[in-house]
């Protein structure tokens, strides 16, 4: 677990989660009972219910189309009792009033007044046919005298029915054209004697329209059948052409679509036998069927028959079909006769369906079971919260509270069972391990004083002798005199180096190492390395050589003082242990990202040096860890440089490996992840960097050591500017106040007043120095001190010991500025 963050666990895995799993399986297992104790005995129920839900819903189908089959014969009647009148003006007159109403408008499409021969030549009475054009205007006009009407099997049956009987025709199309239609008729006499038929035409597709608004029970569907069983209604509509405009009937359809056929033949099974006819009704048929063409003697039986009989039980009865026309599953139907029409009519509801309405009921049992289960786990669950969650969740806050703000405070629990005990014996463990860690914290704190005093007190005097040793190869000297001097220098580094090394690990053992991510120029810092370490290689005849490949960019954001530290390391180890041959600094790139121009690079260096035993490999990252005790003695160094590169490459999410051979030579190989950065911001920094300044004027040294002063003195008068010297922060600030200088050196330490508090003085006094350069040269190297300086008005810093490279580089940084 990540130091500092808050231990989460995953809900799965709570208390709380698998109580509540316990009883949701409990809960589950009830449920899952009852179901089943209701798909096994109760299951015949469900189905009687499902029964009598689609009944009850065809029942209401059959009053709705009851009252629109009621409203046409009404309305028949009424036109039939104004055509006894016998008078041509009054017909036309009582038609406009009785179909001129919404109702009317809605379903009549027309009709006609139909005169007998006898009427036509005794009252001079002409058949009138009526309709409705494209707007719903009713428009009456008379029916030419020659049309046979009195042929047309509607007229032929009228002659025997009684005044207020009336005749429902199957779907057909009228003798004046225009859509199909389902006619009602009635006669209309005029002293006692037959006179002549009243029609009221209803559009086929206006009563289809109607019919498919009326909600199906079940999400299923509902047919309406003529008495010849064609199609009134149905929900299959043809890709072209309406089902009623095909005039198909329902066994025309059934010999298309087998599994139709169930309906077809439950229609003529259940349909109900009308008594036999007397004998003045079988005479009505014979007479019938020698009047029309249209009808032989048993169609004429079966008409009387129809016409005579009235249905008082609408309800037909219920069937199943195990695989429906359209849904392609079992299904139940229910079928229904409307009254007077003798319209068949079919409700069908997927049985799927009608049992998940039915197990709805199931569900309403389910309710107060689970109520009361529920009602059990609540009290469960309020015993559990008081007895073991609570004293968990506070267990958990008090240590995350102790995380966050870092005190000791003991979790205050007091009970006498188990969780007491173990609370008291958890703050015991606590107060001894804070009682630790303050121990420990005491330790680390004097360990970094004196790692910080240490690395002071060491810098100032390595100050005086690396910089006494450069200063001095530059003076014209005997070559025996030059080897002392240069070799004065190389121990130094040297020890240098063994100092960086042990700082830079106390600063990754404590946690304090934090990487930057600043513009900088990779093929430069590879320029920079081949320009600091040719002249070593040179001396001990090695070929040394860099490939930088021209795909790669140059400007990059990262940190490149840590990339320069492992750079340098790699470099400086493949040079000590090769003795003869080469050494070869290799940079590779690929683009991994184009969106974001994230590049993979590869920095490798590869030596011919003394190699590495296999079985040494593992051991060369570790601290203080070398090939043998040898290579110590041999070539020296602290054994710490490869695992800080490695702590050092992990920080920065890469990795370093090693490939050697012993006796041929070694490959290290440091990858890692970079951004690109904008090159034309950074050009200008190249471009300044690379420039070759004339310096001159006055600077300001605040050094309290002699040896320092004398020294930065000496570097910076051969470097050509004129020095000021002050003994302390006071002197610093008061000579700040009388002239303008051009840059200003500033130690950290001094009596009287440090240099942190001196440049503060100097930037609010607002003197002439106000904005002028003022550069830390201390030996306080740890990052802290870095930071301390830049919060306090300083502009850049140097670390001792200095080298003349240190020293012009930070200079040029600020000199060629247009300010300055």
């Amino acid at each position: 677990m990540p130091n500092g963050q808050p231990i989460k666990i995953v809900w799965y895995h709570k208390l709380q989660a698998r109580f509540s799993f316990i009883f949701a399986m409990g809960l589950l297992l009830l449920g899952l009972a009852i179901t089943w104790v209701m798909n096994t005995s109760g299951k015949e129920e469900v189905l009687k219910q499902s029964e009598l839900l689609v009944r009850q819903h065809g029942q209401t189908v059959v009053e709705k189309l009851g009252q629109l089959v009621n409203y046409v014969e009404a309305t028949t009647f009424a036109m039939s009792r104004t055509a006894s009148l016998a008078d041509s003006d009054v017909v036309f007159n009582m038609t406009f009033d009785l179909l001129d109403t919404e109702t009317a408008r809605s379903y009549v499409v027309g009709g006609g007044f139909w005169p007998s021969a006898d009427m036509q030549s005794q009252k001079n009475l002409n058949p009138i046919h009526w309709r409705r054009d494209e707007k719903g205007q009713l428009i009456l006009s008379v029916v030419p005298s020659d049309t046979l009407y009195t042929q047309e099997p509607w007229f032929a049956i009228s002659r025997y029915l009684s005044q207020e009987q009336s005749y429902w025709t199957p779907i057909y199309q009228p003798l004046t054209g225009g859509q199909l239609v389902i006619t009602c008729v009635m006669p209309f006499f005029h002293g006692g004697q037959f006179a002549g038929v009243v029609t009221t035409d209803i559009s086929v597709d206006t009563l289809s329209d109607y019919l498919g608004d009326i909600d199906a029970v079940g999400g299923g569907y509902l047919m309406v059948l003529d008495p010849e069983q064609s199609f009134i209604f149905f929900p299959y509509k043809n890709e072209h052409a309406r089902l009623s405009e095909l005039r198909l009937s329902a066994k025309e359809f059934a010999e298309a679509e087998p599994s139709f056929r169930h309906f077809i033949q439950y229609i003529d099974e259940k349909e109900v036998a009308a008594p036999q006819l007397n004998r003045e009704q079988q005479s009505w048929a014979k007479q019938l069927a020698q009047d029309s063409d249209n009808f032989d003697l048993s169609n004429a039986i079966h008409l009387v028959e129809r016409i005579s009989f009235t249905q008082k039980n609408t309800f037909n009865g219920n069937s199943t079909n195990p695989n429906d026309p359209i849904f392609k599953q079992p299904v139940m139907s229910a079928f229904f006769t409307i009254p007077r029409s003798h319209w068949q009519l079919v409700l069908v509801a997927p049985i799927h369906n009608l049992v998940e309405s039915a197990e709805q009921i199931t569900k309403e049992l389910l309710v107060p079971t689970l109520s009361v289960a529920l009602i059990s786990f609540f009290v469960a669950y309020l015993f559990f919260q008081r007895s073991f969650l609570r004293p968990i969740e506070t267990i958990i806050n008090t240590i995350r509270k102790q995380k966050e703000s870092k005190t000791d405070e003991p979790i205050d629990i007091k009970r006498e069972d188990e969780f007491g005990v173990m609370v008291q014996q958890f703050n015991q463990h606590t107060a001894s391990l804070n009682k630790a860690k303050t121990e420990a914290e005491k330790a680390a704190r004097i360990k970094g004083n004196f790692l910080a005093n240490m690395s002071h007190e060491i810098r100032t005097p390595m100050n005086g002798i690396i910089a006494s040793a450069e200063l001095l190869s530059g003076q014209s000297l005997d070559d025996e005199s030059r080897e002392y001097v240069e070799m004065i220098h190389r121990s130094g580094m040297a020890l240098l180096t063994i100092i960086n090394d042990i700082l830079d690990y106390s600063k990754l053992e404590a946690g304090e190492f934090s990487l930057e991510t600043i513009r900088f120029d990779l093929c430069q810092l590879v320029n920079d390395a081949y320009q600091l370490f040719s002249e070593p290689a040179r001396q001990k005849g090695l070929k040394f050589d860099i490939v930088y490949p021209n795909h790669l960019p140059h400007w990059f954001m990262g940190d490149p003082s840590r990339i320069r530290q492992i750079m340098l390391n790699l470099l400086g180890n493949a040079i000590k242990f090769t003795e003869q041959g080469h050494v070869r600094l290799n940079i590779e790139g690929h683009l991994q990202d184009k969106a974001t121009q994230s590049y993979h690079v590869e920095l490798s260096v590869r030596d011919t040096g003394i190699g590495i035993a296999k079985d040494r490999l593992v051991r060369i990252f570790e601290e203080f860890g070398q090939a043998d005790a040898s290579i110590t003695r041999r070539f020296g160094g602290t054994g710490l440089g490869l695992a800080i590169c490695r702590r050092i490459a992990e920080a920065m999410d890469g990795d370093i490996d090693l490939e050697s051979v012993v006796n041929s030579g070694s490959t290290f190989t440091f990858r890692w992840n970079m951004v690109v950065a904008d090159s034309q911001v950074d050009d200008k920094v190249v471009q300044v960097k690379r420039s070759n300044p004339q310096y001159q004027g006055i600077v300001l040294v605040a050094e309290d050591n002699p040896v320092n002063q004398k020294l930065v003195k000496a570097y910076l008068t051969k470097l050509g500017f004129d020095v000021e010297l002050a003994e302390n922060g006071n002197e610093a600030v008061a000579q700040a106040q009388e002239k303008p200088f051009r840059l200003i050196f500033m130690d950290m330490q001094m009596p009287e007043k440090d240099g942190v508090t001196a440049t503060k003085d100097i930037r609010e006094a607002e003197g002439p120095n106000v904005r002028t350069p003022i550069i830390a040269l201390t030996a306080n190297a740890m990052p802290d001190d870095v930071q301390t300086c830049l919060n306090s008005g300083m502009n850049g810093y140097i670390a001792k010991p200095m080298t003349r490279d240190k020293l012009v580089s930070e200079i040029n940084k600020f000199y060629q500025h247009e300010h300055y």
